[in-house]
């Protein structure tokens, strides 16, 4: 990719996060959290219980349908980052979201932690 995915540690900064309010436009969705961090992101994903996440269909933008809300008031309990800079999200009610970032042409991320911004 263009940018180097962020480091283990601030990928880490993501856990207990509690998600407070998701808005999503046709080819961005918006994660924002309590603590004032952000997850921004355009790229092709995955969303579904963490045990089938490999199961659950990829979704492309625009975005025709959101099951999104039902993380809503849920922490993440786990974050990590491949070396290709897809990110795997797991929430405290067993949903998972993986994030592809493996298209160079465009930005796949945006994580805002402690007040600076990481693009992937």
């Amino acid at each position: 990719t263009m940018y180097h995915p962020p480091a283990k540690d601030i990928i880490q900064k993501l856990k207990q996060n509690v998600v407070e309010n998701i808005s999503y436009g046709k080819y961005i969705i918006n994660i924002f959290f309590e603590n004032g961090n952000q997850l921004s992101f355009s790229a092709p994903f995955r969303f579904g219980k963490k045990d089938s996440i490999s199961d659950s269909p990829i979704n492309n933008f625009p975005i025709e349908e959101l099951y999104l809300a039902r993380i809503l008031g849920c922490s993440i309990v786990d974050a990590t980052c491949e070396e290709d800079g897809t990110l795997h999200v797991c929430f405290s009610n067993n949903d998972a979201i993986a994030i592809y970032a493996n298209n160079e042409m465009y930005e796949a991320y945006t994580l805002l932690i402690d007040g600076q911004e990481y693009i992937v």
